[in-house]
């Protein structure tokens, strides 16, 4: 878990003191990687409860450089005006990664049309955990 998290820190850039965003499980293998990849990597992390839209309570003072989602999460904040607008204009985020399950073709399709990289990690977690 340790080479993994940063393994993910290089190939992300991310850097001591970013602000990550977890809205996993952290009692499950990727909410617990997020944690592995916060301490190792000295990234500063916010952990809310895992909701299908973990944007939906957020203030647009929140700024995350990033963050880990399952699929019907991203689903979620993408298909509610609010929720997508605090992702393209307030989030901040450098970097998704989105796992857990494979992604539905109409959320590939509004993934694409975001400014920020994502990344489908489904079958990684699974990987650790198996």
């Amino acid at each position: 878990m340790v080479v993994s998290a940063l393994l993910t820190g290089e190939y992300f850039n991310l850097k001591e003191g970013e602000h990550a965003f977890c809205c996993l499980n952290i009692e499950n293998i990727a909410g617990m990687m997020m944690m592995v990849r916060a301490i190792e990597l000295k990234l500063q992390i916010t952990v809310i409860e895992p909701v299908s839209n973990p944007f939906s309570k957020l203030t647009s003072t929140d700024n995350y450089d990033f963050g880990a989602f399952v699929p019907i999460q991203i689903q979620s904040i993408l298909e509610d005006e609010k929720t997508l607008n605090y992702l393209k204009v307030n989030a901040g985020f450098k970097n998704i990664i989105i796992g857990g399950a494979a992604i539905n073709k109409p959320s590939l399709d509004l993934i694409s049309h975001l400014k920020i990289p994502c990344f489908a990690t489904y079958g990684m977690t699974e990987t650790v955990s198996h």
